[in-house]
């Protein structure tokens, strides 16, 4: 009998939402990938579990005898790779993703806070767009994702822990008297904008955020990044407006370099937010809790 781990889980996933398709979703494959990992399983077990010709799809008698001995398995295996990793935690590195922004806004906050835990933990950090973030951490590429709260990521098997609010505000160079060089209330002027790629989900915000809230304004987009410091240095050399999250440009605001373009109902509030897989990674328990308590004591951002 030659059984895969990934078989189990691939059963517990129907087994809970009685559906091929949707259990198929959860697991990342496709339908017909799906229902052939079901069925080795069936033939190594040589027996049938799943009841196919009902729907929703119900499990057999031996389905259900075989649910519960997997999960106790699972759980058992979990409680072991915790123990057992746990004492590898110092030298195996913690793994993050993030995007460019959050690369250099608050994940140099997250590690202060790390290195100030009694147990010396070593990080990695993956850089990259935010969707292909998405796609390190559901392919177990990183153990912890620091993303804006993304609806991509909401029907997800993944949990996650606020780290903080912030502003996502409209900017521009200021002038000699502090003064925005350009302003979202003038509807009569042709306003440069310095635009997100709309792959990214700060792109999608802003074009959301355009969408509903500016109307009768004509902005002419003029170049499109995926970077918010390339922006932020367009916007320094007075070529447009342009939105940005508000830990990126707090000097440059202090030092009157650029001033907020708008009224208030132009800003977006963002939740930034650490993401990991919700059965991966048990091991690092203690760096999650770790989070939740940081959070808790409203120690980021």
């Amino acid at each position: 009998m030659d059984i895969k781990l990934t078989w189990l889980k691939d059963f517990l996933a129907l087994a809970e939402t009685k559906n091929f398709s949707r259990a198929a979703k959860l697991r990342f494959l496709s339908q017909p990938a799906f229902s052939r990992r079901i069925q080795s399983l069936e033939n190594n077990l040589n027996c049938n579990l799943i009841n196919r010709y009902s729907q929703p799809v119900r499990l057999t008698e031996q389905g259900i005898i075989f649910e519960k001995t997997v999960k106790t398995i699972l759980s058992k295996l979990d409680h072991c790779f915790a123990q057992l990793n746990s004492l590898s935690i110092e030298s195996a590195p913690v793994i993050f993703a993030a995007t460019h922004t959050l690369s250099t806004g608050v994940f140099p906050t997250v590690l202060q806070h790390l290195n100030q835990q009694p147990s010396k933990i070593n990080t990695k950090l993956k850089v990259a767009d935010a969707d292909d973030c998405i796609e390190i951490l559901l392919t177990g590429q990183c153990d912890y994702l620091i993303a804006f709260s993304d609806p991509k990521l909401n029907d997800l098997q993944v949990d996650s822990i606020l780290l903080d609010r912030v502003q996502l505000l409209p900017v521009c160079k200021a002038d000699s008297y502090g003064q925005p060089i350009y302003k979202l209330i003038n509807k009569n002027q042709k306003l440069p904008y310095l635009a997100y790629q709309q792959n990214i989900y700060l792109g999608r915000v802003v074009a959301q955020l355009i969408n509903h809230s500016i109307d009768g304004l004509d902005l002419h987009k003029i170049i499109e990044s995926s970077m918010a410091d390339s922006l932020k240095m367009m916007a320094l050399k007075g070529l447009g407006i342009t939105w940005l999250p508000e830990y990126c440009i707090r000097d440059e605001l202090e030092n009157k370099q650029l001033a907020l373009c708008d009224p208030s109902k132009f800003q977006q509030t963002l939740d930034v937010k650490i993401y990991r897989n919700k059965k991966e990674n048990l091991y690092l328990e203690p760096v999650w809790q770790c989070f939740k308590s940081l959070c808790s004591q409203n120690n980021l951002g």
